[in-house]
């Protein structure tokens, strides 16, 4: 590895360093949520890459993903969000290995079973959990968000998720508008049914439990609420509903606002 030695270093702090293994490491934080895209930003803000694209083209090489033992076409999903210690020097390949690695200490045997248990593949079950990851601000609504999405599934009905009509062209989500919902896209679940060809980001732990372990309840929509937190509805008319109160709401907050701002 390298070591950052100095001249004001004496021979035993030199050797003390080396016999300790003190190497040159970039923290690298991988928040859950993160997608491929936003992975190579983050990696390429360091002295590790420095385009973020070289990381991109490789996780997406279907040969690179399944010599790492991943039945997909690309690593979303599968570079576990967690606070990475990377050395200088590190090669490239090396980089999403570890990731992988660390999703497959947390993806134990009893999740696959389970998830056979429920009809779904590993796959499959990541790319829900990608969905909920993103719906989810809250994460007690884990649980409840997955059920909304099961619920769905179950009775044919399109999962109708916001962040999957912007995958692979927004990287950070700020705004999902009508004109992203009608995206011509094999991942928006506006268009299709059912799941979308895989995962729309890299879940953490908690909400591949929840995909794994939806809460019992018999909602199918759910709605912002303002707060990070969402109203839940069993038919369509409870949600017109809520739907109604949440652009209320916003139209007072910005009545609020500009009041405030003329007074100022």
């Amino acid at each position: 590895g390298y070591y950052g030695l100095n001249t004001s270093m004496g021979m035993w702090d030199v050797l003390d360093t080396l016999r300790k293994g003190r190497i040159i490491e970039y923290e690298v934080v991988v928040p859950e949520g993160y997608n491929l895209f936003q992975i190579g930003w983050t990696l390429s803000g360091t002295p590790l890459i420095s385009d973020p694209q070289e990381f991109i083209a490789l996780v997406s090489n279907k040969e690179y993903v399944r010599s790492l033992g991943v039945e997909a076409d690309t690593l979303e999903g599968y570079l576990f969000p967690d606070t990475y210690y990377l050395p200088k020097g590190i090669k490239l390949e090396d980089i999403p290995r570890r990731m992988v690695l660390r999703y497959k200490t947390v993806f134990a045997h009893s999740y696959r079973s389970r998830a056979a248990e429920l009809g779904f593949t590993e796959n499959e079950i990541i790319t829900l959990a990608s969905i909920g990851e993103k719906e989810a601000k809250v994460s007690s609504e884990r649980k409840l968000i997955s059920a909304v999405y099961h619920n769905r599934l179950k009775k044919g009905m399109k999962l109708q998720a916001d962040p999957t009509a912007v995958y692979g062209t927004k990287a950070w989500i700020t705004k999902v508008t009508k004109e992203d919902l009608k995206r011509r896209s094999p991942y928006n679940t506006y268009l299709h049914k059912g799941l979308p060809p895989g995962p729309i980001a890299n879940p953490g732990q908690g909400a591949i439990l929840a995909a794994l372990y939806p809460e019992r309840v018999d909602y199918l929509f759910f709605v912002a609420q303002g707060d990070g937190s969402h109203f839940f509805s069993e038919d369509f008319r409870a949600h017109e509903k809520a739907i109604g109160r949440y652009r209320a709401n916003k139209r007072k907050a910005r009545r609020q606002a500009e009041s405030t701002r003329q007074q100022q």
